[in-house]
């Protein structure tokens, strides 16, 4: 459980600096990752990190601690998660539990997104 100075650590972190931590973990463990560098051209939402590694298939929405989740990410998350694949919104908070569940081999991870979406 997150304490007081987690929460202070945590809010200093950035999207950008997040996005670095997480792509550079996942290398590490041999995924594979794509991330469009200028969504302007793209459509709006998408999630912002899609990565393989054998038959896993993950997307994930990187947020700052208090970034809010637009329409249109939503909407991106809830298809997604349609279709079987993990989805996940990985915060600062909770960036550690989900190289926990993507260090996993074989397992079957209920999705983050479709649990945060369960509490709204």
């Amino acid at each position: 459980m997150a304490g007081i100075q987690d929460a202070a650590v945590f809010a200093g972190i950035s999207e950008r600096e997040l996005q670095s931590a997480v792509t550079e973990a996942l290398g590490y463990m041999g995924w594979r990752t794509y991330h469009t560098h200028d969504s302007r051209r793209s459509n709006p939402g998408f999630p912002d990190i899609v990565a393989v590694k054998g038959s896993r298939l993950i997307f994930l929405e990187l947020k700052s601690e208090k970034g809010k989740v637009k329409v249109e990410q939503i909407k991106w998350l809830d298809d997604l998660v349609r279709t079987h694949s993990e989805v996940y919104l990985v915060r600062p908070s909770t960036q550690d539990a989900f190289m926990r569940a993507v260090s996993r081999l074989g397992s079957d991870v209920s999705t983050h997104w479709r649990n945060v979406r369960q509490r709204d």
